[in-house]
């Protein structure tokens, strides 16, 4: 079981690989799959880690409000600090630490959620996709990256072919993932379906190596 004291500890390494141009473009991918709605939209990003798929995502649409939620207290200094970087004031931005768990929001506060390689280790994953359920607005969406089920070698390869960091970045999540655990694309829509979203819908990304699905409340 991943606990919180082992994100803090990865923090600064997680940031060096996932602060690149193809984690963002994913980002940016995930955000295209959220809900249009009236107005500012709220859109919760989970797992936020370093920042960089939040930052990435209000760069891209500035307009709406991103919040940035996390179990890790350094990784949200890190997130901090590049917000910091990027001109982005505080209020544009904010910052929580919590548990998905018990997320500390009102029902129907959101109309869209986003997780970029989160899902997959987190324990009690039924319960979160509760939680996240009952943030969303009705026809709100959740939006996730998540490692694919497989071991074939090919797909890293393919991953390095795309520069260093990159491909280190693939081979780095195939390791953790490979000792948590990932998802067959049948075995998430299940896990999504069961927790009340519907349509679901998965498809393979990162060269058959990740997992974008889109849930709608």
């Amino acid at each position: 079981m991943t606990t919180e004291w082992l994100f803090d500890l990865a923090a600064r390494p997680y940031e060096i690989l996932v602060f690149q141009e193809t984690w963002r473009d994913h980002a940016r991918e995930m955000l295209a799959k959220l809900a249009e709605a009236p107005g500012r939209r709220r859109i919760l990003d989970l797992g936020c880690g370093p920042g960089v798929s939040a930052l990435a995502m209000r760069e891209a649409a500035p307009a709406d409000l991103f919040v940035g939620f996390d179990i890790s207290s350094r990784m949200l200094e890190r997130a901090a600090a590049r917000r910091r970087s990027e001109g982005v004031a505080p209020d544009a931005l904010p910052l929580l630490r919590g548990d998905v768990t018990r997320l500390p929001f009102a029902s129907a506060a959101f109309d869209g959620a986003t997780g970029h390689s989160f899902l997959y280790l987190v324990p009690g994953k039924e319960r979160a996709l509760a939680e996240i359920r009952r943030v969303l607005r009705p026809g709100g969406r959740l939006v996730l990256l998540e490692p694919a089920a497989g071991l074939n070698i090919l797909p890293v390869l393919a991953a390095l072919r795309e520069g260093l960091r990159f491909g280190a970045s693939m081979a780095a999540w195939r390791v953790v993932s490979g000792s948590v655990g990932r998802f067959a694309p049948e075995a998430l829509r299940a896990l999504l379906t069961g927790a009340g979203f519907a349509p679901v819908m998965v498809e393979p990304t990162l060269h058959g190596l990740g997992l974008l699905a889109t849930a709608t409340r």
